[in-house]
């Protein structure tokens, strides 16, 4: 299984579009298998950025968090007292907010990946993550091709000499998926809108 990081929970929700394509793959596979963890502080960190103006949700936060947690998919983790310690035994590399600080330790106390954009939580070593940036420089090995070869693009200029691009097949994927909606979703299109599974699950919780 999985944690997942408390913006990307509401990405994968609310805006799924935002969440890059190794991290929206691993994410759709864990929900049609086993359901991903989130700590039990994420719904504090989510009262907490909109009471300060930060973070804007299309319904009440209560009834936000009460719908989340009738998904038969999400699983949340209470703070218990093991991970209260490991969230203070951290090095002083770990960002300090306490939100960051238990969700790190929440992953490392079930030793499951953390699924996560924060930059700084993914440039600790100790700290198993997944989300493979957009640029190349920033993405793990086991996303990159060792060479960018295999997959060209090839146009024709008006003297019809071929031109060819080289991708890293890993890139080109990675970056195609992101158009590609999640298989969860079951989308529909009518009239140029999206409705999803997802939306009529907020209906019938509703």
């Amino acid at each position: 299984m999985i944690v997942v990081d408390t913006h990307v929970l509401i990405w994968y929700l609310d805006n799924p579009e935002k969440v890059s394509g190794p991290a929206r793959s691993v994410l759709e596979e864990a929900v049609l298998k086993r359901g991903v963890n989130v700590s039990s502080i994420s719904t504090w960190e989510i009262y907490m950025l909109i009471n300060k103006g930060r973070l804007e949700l299309r319904i009440p936060a209560a009834t936000w968090v009460a719908r989340v947690e009738h998904l038969s998919f999400v699983h949340f983790i209470p703070l218990d007292n093991e991970i209260a310690r490991l969230s203070v035994d951290l090095p002083d590399s770990v960002p300090p907010d306490p939100a960051d600080r238990i969700i790190i330790a929440t992953a490392k106390s079930l030793g499951e990946p953390l699924v996560t954009a924060d930059g700084r939580i993914r440039a600790l070593a100790f700290v198993q993550t997944i989300w493979c940036p957009r640029r190349r420089s920033e993405c793990p090995a086991s996303f990159l091709s060792p060479r960018p070869t295999g997959i060209r693009r090839c146009t024709r200029s008006r003297a019809v000499k071929e031109k060819v691009r080289s991708f890293v097949a890993a890139e080109l994927i990675a970056g195609l998926r992101q158009h590609l909606p999640p298989k969860v979703l079951q989308l529909t299109r009518r009239y140029g809108l999206y409705s999803t599974r997802i939306e009529r699950w907020w209906e019938h919780l509703g």
